[in-house]
């Protein structure tokens, strides 16, 4: 059994989301991937998210009194997922609001996945036929549940 880190970014603009179909697991998911030995969780998440979807989420800082401290923002959640190889995912959450007109934009994955932008309502709704992870589904739940509170 081995620990896999992995970082993810549900990507929001206003009440959309984009997501990766992911061919393997034939299901709908956050764009992301494995963290490298040599990065932080959140420089994975954001060299993910460019190879991904060309998006560049630009790693900000909050220096405190002393420049050389630098401070990452934290994952929004952390969850732990059991492979069907018996391997466990660490995987850290980022949650991300882009432009609010940012959906109105094809993005292009310069990996050639596809790529979508979706209603977080729509995804919801018990006659959607698309495929998602547990994880996927009960994240989309919170974040139409958050942005619901923010209006």
């Amino acid at each position: 059994m081995a620990l896999i880190r992995t970082a993810v970014m549900a990507l929001t603009s206003s009440d959309h989301i984009l997501l990766v179909n992911h061919k393997k697991l034939k299901t709908w998911i956050f764009p992301g991937g494995k963290i490298e030995p040599t990065e932080t969780i959140y420089q994975g998440a954001c060299r993910e998210i460019l190879e991904e979807t060309g998006i560049d989420i630009k790693p900000f800082h909050i220096n405190y009194m002393r420049p050389q401290v630098e401070l990452e923002p934290a994952p929004w959640k952390v969850m732990n997922i059991k492979t069907q190889d018996d391997n466990i995912l660490e995987n850290f959450v980022y949650w991300v609001e882009l432009d609010s007109k940012a959906y109105t934009q094809k993005v292009v994955s310069p990996e050639g996945l596809e790529l979508e932008w979706f209603i977080i309502k729509d995804l919801l709704n018990s006659s959607n036929k698309l495929s998602f992870m547990l994880d996927t589904k009960a994240l989309l739940a919170e974040i139409n549940y958050i942005n619901a509170l923010s209006k």
